[in-house]
């Protein structure tokens, strides 16, 4: 928000990208702003209606992410087929960057290696094991195997 009636520049990377009026309660928005892939350093300035220009506002970083995460399952290995007697499987993989990762729909933890491990509790038969890992930005990876477990 300024004064109401103001005239509202926004800088995006340096340069103006788009100029605004405020309304009579002094608030503004502006819309279809381009930003760059990666990091984009953002602020206003406002003049008034007499040409006075303000400082210039708080400095905003806005991190554009359109990139979903690199994920690879590391172990088990697709068809494989486990054999032991605690009706567990250990997941294990690697994304490309931090991110929120699920394994059959539970959370598991990603080291600061960027690593990932899962025991996951399964039963006897076919078992699809679906792991999805999402970034900050909510862009999605899926990646599925297959393997058959048998008990000991």
């Amino acid at each position: 928000f300024s004064d109401p009636g103001a005239t509202v520049k926004i800088y995006v990377n340096g340069p103006e990208k788009a100029t605004v009026i405020t309304g009579s309660d002094g608030r503004f928005m502006f819309s279809n702003v381009d930003l760059i892939s990666g990091r984009n350093t953002l602020f206003a300035k406002a003049i008034d209606e007499k040409g006075k220009i303000s400082d210039r506002s708080e400095t905003h970083i806005i991190l554009v992410d359109t990139k979903a995460p690199e994920l690879e399952i590391t172990s088990p290995d697709n068809g494989e087929t486990i054999e032991n007697l605690n009706k567990r499987i250990k997941v294990s993989g690697l994304v490309n960057e931090e991110a929120s990762i699920r394994i059959n729909g539970k959370l598991a933890v990603q080291k600061s290696d960027l690593s990932f491990e899962y025991l996951l509790g399964v039963q006897e038969g076919d078992v699809e094991i679906s792991v999805v890992a999402a970034d900050k930005a909510g862009n999605e990876t899926e990646e599925k195997i297959f393997i058959k477990y048998k008990e000991d």
